[in-house]
C-alpha cells in the first residue's frame, strides 16, 4: 500500500506541474528512480520506459582496420541466462587474451578486411581538393592530369619551370629525350582547351600566374619559348633521325642483297635446272612435258604430293649425294625471308623514306625563314646552331639512303623479269615469299630425307648381315658334310686293308718287292740272298699262322705305319 500511495502521489504531482511547465522555461525535474521491487515487477499501470540501446558485450581488443561482418542473428543478454552462452567475465577475459597473444586477431585482420568503396573515397577526395584548391585551370582535366604524371616529376630536380625552359633552349639532350619531347608535344594546348584564358595569362605577371594550377603554370612558361611547338617537332625529328636512318638503311640493304643473290646464285640456277630435268622426265610425253622452264611458284608444288616421300625429298637426295655443291644456294639466299617481310611493308618503307626526306627539306626552310638573321639571343637559344649543324651532317649521309632506295626499286623489278615474272601483276613480297617458303620447306624436308636415307641404310645393312650369316651357315654345313664323307672313306679303306692283312696278300707282296730291290742292288751275293729268301720263306711258312695271329690285335694306325716303313 505504501508503494501504491507513492505512485499515485508522483502521478498527481506530475500532472499538477504540467500546466506550469507550459508557461515556464524551467525544465521539469527528472522522475524518481523506481524502487527495486518496481524494477523486478513492473506494474501494468506504470508508463513504458524510453527506448535505449541494448547492452553490448564489450571487448578489450578491437581491430585496427574495418573487417567484413559475420552475418548472424544475435541473442540479447537476457536470453543467454541458463544457456551455454552464459560466460562469466573472468573466463571471457582469459579467452580474449589467449586469442590475442596467439595472433588469431591479427590473422583475421589480414584475411578478412572489408572492401573499401574507393570510388566514393576518390570522389570525396576530389571534392575536397576542388574545395581546398581554388587554382585556375585552362587545360582539359585529362591534359592537366597527364602533365602532373608524365612531365612534372621529370623536371622536379631542376627547381623551377624557368630552369626547364632554359634547358630546352640549350638543347639539353639529357633532359630532351624522345619520351620527354613526345610528352611535351602531346600536351601542347589546342582548341579543346581554354585558349583565350591561356592568352590572358601569357601576358600576365608572375603574381597572377601563381594563381594557376601547376600544369597551367608549366604550360604558360613553355609557351613563352619562341616557336615552341615547331621547335619541339624538329627536336624530336633530330633525336629520332639516326635510329630511323639505321633501320631504313638496314632494310634497304637486306632487300638489295636478296635480289642480288637470286640473280647471281649459280647454285640456285643449277638446282632449278635439276628440278626442270626431273619434272620433264616425270611428265615425259604428256602435255606438261618438254618444258623449257616453269613459273617460279611451281617449286613449292614439289611438296604437295600426298605420299610420304615427295619430289622435293628426291631432289634433296639427288643434290646431297650427286651435286653437294648445289647446297651452297642455302647460304646464297639466306636474306630472302627477311627481305620478303620487309617488302611486305614496302609502303611503310616508302613512307619512312619520304618523311625523312621531307623533314630535312622542311627543316632547311624553317631555319632560313624563321631563324637566319632574326634578332635572337643565339648564346642562350642554341636551336639554330645545333639544327644547322645537324642538317649539314645528315644531308651527306642521307644521299646513301637515296641511292639504296633507287637501287632497290630497280633491282627487285629486274630480278622478277629474270625469273620470268611480271612486276606489274605480282607484288615484290609475293615473289620473294615464294623463295622464302621454298627455303623453309627445303630445310624441313632435308632433315626428313636424311633420316629416311639413314633408316634405309640401316635396313640394307641389316639385310646384308642376314645374308652373310646365311652363307656362313651354308659353308659350315658343307664343311661338316665333307669331313663326314672323308671319315667314311678312310673307314672303308682301313676295313679293306685289314681284310687284305688277314689274307696275307699284301704283306707277302710287300716283302717280295723289298727282296727284289735288294737283289738288284747286290748281285754278287745272290746265293746268300736266295738262301736267305728260302730260309725266310720257310720260316714264314712255318710261322704263318703264328704271325697272322700276332698281327690281329694291332690297330689300323699301326698297320698303316708298318706298311709305310715296308714300302720305304
Amino acid at each position: 500500500k505504501r508503494h501504491g500511495h507513492k505512485d499515485r502521489k508522483i502521478q498527481i504531482d506530475t500532472q499538477s506541474l504540467e500546466p506550469g511547465l507550459a508557461r515556464s522555461n524551467i525544465p521539469a525535474p527528472p522522475p524518481l528512480p523506481p524502487t527495486l521491487e518496481q524494477a523486478r515487477l513492473p506494474s501494468a499501470h506504470a508508463p513504458e520506459p524510453p527506448a535505449v540501446v541494448p547492452p553490448r558485450k564489450e571487448l578489450r581488443h578491437y581491430p585496427n582496420v574495418k573487417l567484413k561482418n559475420l552475418q548472424w542473428q544475435k541473442i540479447d543478454a537476457r536470453s543467454t541466462y541458463q544457456t551455454l552462452w552464459n560466460m562469466d567475465s573472468e573466463r571471457h577475459a582469459k579467452l580474449e587474451d589467449k586469442l590475442d597473444k596467439s595472433g588469431v586477431f591479427h590473422t583475421i585482420e589480414d584475411l578478412f578486411p572489408a572492401k573499401v568503396n574507393t570510388f566514393l573515397e576518390r570522389k570525396l577526395q576530389s571534392k575536397r581538393m576542388d574545395t581546398e584548391n581554388d587554382s585556375i585551370k585552362f587545360l582539359t582535366k585529362e591534359k592537366n592530369r597527364n602533365i602532373n604524371i608524365a612531365i612534372l616529376p621529370q623536371i622536379k630536380q631542376l627547381g623551377s619551370f624557368k630552369a626547364t625552359q632554359q634547358h630546352i633552349l640549350a638543347m639539353d639532350d639529357k633532359l630532351c629525350t624522345e619520351t620527354f619531347l613526345i610528352n611535351l608535344i602531346s600536351y601542347i594546348p589546342h582548341k579543346e582547351d581554354n585558349l583565350d584564358l591561356m592568352q590572358k595569362y601569357l601576358k600576365a605577371s608572375e603574381e597572377e600566374c601563381a594563381k594557376l594550377d601547376l600544369p597551367e603554370q608549366f604550360t604558360i612558361e613553355m609557351m613563352k619559348i619562341y616557336r615552341y611547338e615547331v621547335r619541339l617537332k624538329y627536336m624530336l625529328f633530330r633525336v629520332q633521325f639516326w635510329e630511323r636512318f639505321d633501320r631504313l638503311k638496314t632494310s634497304l640493304a637486306t632487300v638489295l642483297r636478296a635480289c642480288d643473290a637470286l640473280h647471281d646464285s649459280e647454285a640456285l640456277r643449277e638446282l632449278l635446272s635439276i628440278i626442270l630435268m626431273l619434272g620433264n622426265y616425270m611428265n615425259s610425253s604428256s602435255l606438261q612435258g618438254g618444258a623449257f622452264g616453269f613459273k617460279i611458284a611451281s617449286i613449292n608444288k614439289a611438296t604437295t604430293d600426298s605420299s610420304q616421300l615427295t619430289l622435293l625429298h628426291i631432289v634433296i637426295g639427288v643434290v646431297r649425294t650427286q651435286f653437294p655443291h648445289v647446297l651452297e644456294f642455302i647460304e646464297d639466299i639466306k636474306d630472302v625471308p627477311q627481305a620478303a617481310r620487309i617488302m611486305a611493308s614496302i609502303t611503310d618503307i616508302a613512307q619512312e623514306y619520304t618523311d625523312m626526306r621531307q623533314g630535312l627539306k622542311q627543316l632547311g626552310i624553317e631555319l632560313d625563314a624563321h631563324w637566319r638573321g632574326k634578332d635572337i639571343d643565339f648564346k642562350r637559344d642554341r636551336f639554330y646552331a645545333v639544327m644547322t649543324e645537324f642538317r649539314n651532317s645528315v644531308m651527306e649521309r642521307f644521299e646513301e639512303i637515296e641511292a639504296l632506295y633507287v637501287n632497290m626499286d630497280v633491282k627487285w623489278k629486274n630480278v622478277m623479269v629474270y625469273y620470268g615474272e611480271n612486276h606489274q601483276t605480282m607484288r615484290p613480297d609475293e615473289f620473294l615469299d615464294i623463295f622464302a617458303r621454298f627455303l623453309s620447306n627445303w630445310k624441313t624436308c632435308a632433315l626428313e630425307e636424311l633420316e629416311y636415307a639413314e633408316r634405309k641404310e640401316r635396313e640394307e645393312r641389316r639385310l646384308q648381315e642376314l645374308e652373310e650369316r646365311r652363307l656362313r651357315s651354308l659353308q659350315s654345313a658343307k664343311d661338316m658334310y665333307m669331313e663326314q664323307e672323308q671319315q667314311c672313306e678312310e673307314g672303308l679303306l682301313v676295313d679293306d686293308l685289314l681284310a687284305k692283312l688277314r689274307s696275307g696278300e699284301s704283306l707277302t707282296k710287300t716283302r717280295k718287292s723289298r727282296v727284289r730291290k735288294k737283289n738288284m742292288k747286290r748281285p754278287e751275293s745272290s746265293f746268300k740272298a736266295r738262301f736267305s729268301v728260302s730260309s725266310a720263306t720257310s720260316s714264314l711258312r712255318r710261322n704263318s699262322t703264328s704271325t697272322i695271329n700276332s698281327l690281329m690285335p694291332i690297330s689300323a694306325e699301326d698297320l698303316l705305319r708298318t706298311l709305310q716303313q715296308d714300302e720305304e
